[in-house]
Formats: C-alpha cells, sequence, structure tokens
C-alpha cells in the first residue's frame, strides 16, 4: 500500500511525501528488495543520490540475482562520480541479465562512462 501511494505521489510531483511514504513502506518490510528499490529511486527523485545508493545496494545484497539493482546502483554511481564502480555495476547487472540485454537507459550510460559491457548471451 506505502509503495504504491509513494509511486503515486512521485508521479504527481509530490517527492517529499513520496519519500516519506518509500519510508514506510521500508520501515513495515525491510527485507523487500522492491520496497528498498523503490526508497532508492525516490531518493534520487529528491536529489539524494548517496541514500539512492545505499538503498539500491541493500536491494541487491537481498535479491543479487536481479539485474534491476545493480543497474540503478550504476547510476547513482555514475551521478557521483564514482566511475569504476558504477561500471562494475553495470558489468554485474549485464552478468545476470542472461539473454536480455541491459535497458537502454543502463547500456547508455555504461557507453558514456566508457565502460565495457559484456553482450547478452
Amino acid at each position: 500500500m506505502h509503495g504504491n501511494r509513494a509511486a503515486a505521489l512521485a508521479r504527481l510531483g509530490r517527492p517529499a511525501e513520496a519519500l516519506e511514504e518509500a519510508r514506510t513502506a521500508v520501515r513495515i518490510a525491510p527485507g523487500s528488495p522492491l520496497m528498498r528499490n523503490l526508497l532508492g529511486q525516490t531518493l534520487t527523485v529528491n536529489g539524494d543520490w548517496a541514500g539512492a545508493l545505499s538503498e539500491f545496494q541493500a536491494a541487491e545484497a537481498i535479491d543479487p540475482g536481479d539485474p534491476l539493482y545493480p543497474v540503478s546502483a550504476g547510476i547513482a554511481l555514475a551521478r557521483l562520480d564514482r566511475r569504476d564502480e558504477a561500471c562494475a555495476a553495470f558489468r554485474r547487472a549485464a552478468s545476470r541479465s542472461g539473454s536480455r540485454p541491459l535497458p537502454l537507459d543502463a547500456a547508455r550510460r555504461a557507453s558514456a562512462l566508457g565502460c565495457p559491457v559484456p553482450a547478452p548471451r
């Protein structure tokens, strides 16, 4: 419920309220990688890239097989000017994506950073 509200509030351009709802969702379900990712995304809307990175890393630790979380971490790391770590995150995501390519936005960011990211298998 709080996760859905956070997403809706963010879409409505109400980032402070979205952030509170996302934090509530994580308090209720701290072991949910989806709620951690949602909080991270909400933090990015509020300009807190370091806080977002922490949430993306928490989501990845909970579900290390999902390529979404290292993609999100890679984007945050790139925004924090941590190129080598961003490249490593994009490579982790690519290695977990199987036959699916990285999302276009992530592939573009990796390319812009000069990150060698393996092609889908």
